[in-house]
C-alpha cells in the first residue's frame, strides 16, 4: 500500500485533462507517473467515508469515465492510489472538483 500512497497530485495548467501523480517506491524513491485525468473514478460514486484517513482513488483501464457503460468489462477498476483528504490540502478546489467530484457536502457532515 505504501508504494501507492499519493504525495503531490498536480494539474497541468496547459491541459487539464492531464495529472501528474507524485509517490514514493517502496525503496523511497520518488516516482512520477503523467496519467490523464479521466483515468479515475469519481469520489462521489466511490463507497469510500471521505472522513477516513485514507481515500482509494480508483482507476479505470481505458480511462473514460465520461463515457462508463457499466456493461462494459473493460472498465472495471484495475489500479489503486491512496490519497489523504483529511490531513491534505487541496489548493485548486475547481480543479479537483472537476476531475472527482464535488465532494465537500461529504467531508462536512
Amino acid at each position: 500500500m505504501a508504494s501507492h500512497v499519493i504525495g503531490i497530485l498536480y494539474v497541468n495548467r496547459k491541459d487539464p485533462t492531464k495529472l501528474r501523480i507524485s509517490r514514493l517506491s517502496f525503496f523511497g524513491n520518488r516516482v512520477d507517473e503523467n496519467v490523464p485525468a479521466d483515468m479515475f473514478l469519481p469520489l462521489t460514486d466511490s463507497p469510500e467515508n471521505l472522513r477516513d484517513t485514507y481515500v482509494v482513488l480508483e482507476t479505470v483501464k481505458n480511462g473514460s469515465r465520461r463515457r462508463r457503460n457499466p456493461l462494459l468489462e473493460e472498465l472495471l477498476p484495475v489500479d489503486k492510489y491512496y490519497l489523504s483528504l483529511k490531513y491534505g490540502t487541496v489548493f485548486d478546489v475547481d480543479s479537483f472538483t472537476n476531475i472527482f467530484g464535488d465532494v465537500s457536502q461529504s467531508l462536512r457532515k
